[in-house]
């Protein structure tokens, strides 16, 4: 028997060597410059912190500690609590060790960062191994595959490290398998896998829709089904929030406010104010309390409402809104549905590659119908399109990555509203133009979409 085990391990290491490396790539670089680039390069001894991270860890809190109910509560959530739950063990170790947090209070160097990054890390990888998956189903092999595994584990790298939000990475890794699954007619193992993309981040289900294209000629009268077994663990997971705090967990998940001081604002923000939709005004002052960052669960719950009634404070004393742009988004949702029906009418002559570049194309489409816009929000289409270019000629895959890597790095750039935006929709539009597959290519997959 142990010989049959080391024998199917060297097999499988061999087989996923380049997603092993990328993994290993993605958190060692990750660590590392969550402890060296502040004092290496702007000489401040304290760590590179994803402040957003810690909004997962007050949610395994409250979960750890019997409130699920009132999870919507903590602040900043916008995702279902898939990656909130399988945090919520190493929240309980960062409590049992007393390992300090950077709430509610900001530190420098918060001894429980290490092991949240490096846990979230390691969720993270799912998506590395899923891009590796779906590089050996299109046939990439040698440099082509390492490259394109490693690129699209370095776009992927973003969300984690540097915005602390891995539930969009983990979410994109079961998509993929998901989308894999449906491509060779596994409806029940696709439904679970995308179950499972939805728990993390319900952005999932517009790829859902593709794949439920691809099924309907074959199972158009149980696609349903499907779709009931792939939505059944999400909505055992919000079945409780919303049962006891239905106006909080709503609103988190259906408007999934943002704040327009804090990422980049587009047109859409603007006409929004214009018109008052969407448009909810912070809640009223508190004083100021400062809280300790260790103490009991019921201090830092306590501790926990009055700073956001602090946040709050100070943010209506600024005169900044948060923004619901629920009803914009609405129009991504009408593209993919529209992607869906020419899915359906033509999946005979949909090859894998061509499947892969729409799912991309709608990701970053996305991107274009958010009223506040953060970097981080383009790297799954990016990572996506990444492994598609792989599959096109030297001169094709090049420009293609030079796009990727230019259109991350435009997110990160500030301007005028419209100049902004419009740059950043001509970028977009660029980029899928030089990633759509080539006729000319040197793909050697599987050429049927499910047929």
């Amino acid at each position: 028997m142990s010989v049959t085990r080391s024998i199917w391990l060297e097999s499988w290491l061999r087989r996923r060597w380049w997603a092993v490396v990328g993994s290993a790539l993605t958190v060692v670089i990750a660590l590392a410059n969550m402890f060296y680039w502040a004092p290496v390069v702007h000489g401040v001894n304290v760590w590179e912190d994803p402040g957003d991270i810690w909004n997962a860890v007050q949610a395994a809190h409250f979960i750890a500690w019997g409130d699920f109910g009132y999870l919507y509560l903590a602040k900043g959530l916008v995702s279902f609590p898939g990656f909130y739950i399988v945090l919520t063990p190493l929240a309980e170790l960062a409590q049992h060790f007393h390992w300090t947090e950077g709430f509610p209070i900001s530190l420098e160097r918060p001894t429980a960062l290490p092991w949240v990054m490096g846990y979230s890390l390691l969720w993270s990888c799912v998506a590395v191994f899923a891009v590796d998956l779906l590089a050996e189903r299109l046939g990439l092999v040698g440099r082509r595959r390492a490259l394109g595994v490693l690129t699209s584990a370095a776009l992927l790298w973003e969300a984690t490290a540097m915005w602390g939000h891995p539930e969009d990475t983990i979410s994109l890794g079961f998509a993929i398998f998901g989308l894999l699954e449906a491509n060779i007619k596994q409806w029940k193992l696709m439904a679970w896998f995308f179950g499972f993309a939805i728990a993390f981040q319900p952005l999932a289900g517009i790829l859902l829709l593709i794949a439920l294209a691809l099924a309907w000629r074959d199972l158009h009268k149980k696609v349903a089904g499907i779709a009931l077994r792939a939505a059944a663990l999400p909505l055992v997971l919000v079945a409780i929030p919303l049962d006891r705090d239905w106006a909080d967990t709503s609103r988190s998940i259906l408007s999934q406010p943002t704040y327009p001081t804090v990422g980049w604002r587009t047109p859409w923000d603007r006409l929004l104010r214009w018109t008052h939709i969407g448009i909810v005004p912070t809640y009223a002052q508190a004083p100021n309390i400062r809280c300790p960052t260790r103490g009991s669960k019921y201090i830092l719950g306590l501790c926990h409402v009055a700073q956001q009634a602090n946040e709050a404070a100070r943010a209506h004393a600024a005169g900044t809104y948060v923004v619901n742009a629920s009803h914009i988004r609405l129009g991504v949702i009408v593209i993919a549905v529209a992607a869906s029906i020419w899915v359906a009418a033509r999946r005979e002559h949909l090859d894998l590659r061509e499947l892969i570049w729409l799912c991309g194309a709608i990701l970053a489409v996305r991107c274009l119908f958010e009223a506040v816009m953060f970097p981080y929000y383009i790297t799954p289409a990016l990572a996506l399109l990444a492994v598609v270019s792989a599959t096109s000629p030297w001169p094709q895959m090049v420009l293609g990555w030079i796009g990727c890597a230019g259109l991350l790095e435009y997110t990160w750039r500030h301007g005028p509203e419209w100049r902004w935006y419009l740059i950043l929709a001509g970028l977009i539009l660029a980029t899928l133009a030089v990633t759509f597959p080539s006729e000319n290519h040197v793909w050697s997959g599987y050429k049927q979409a499910a047929t």
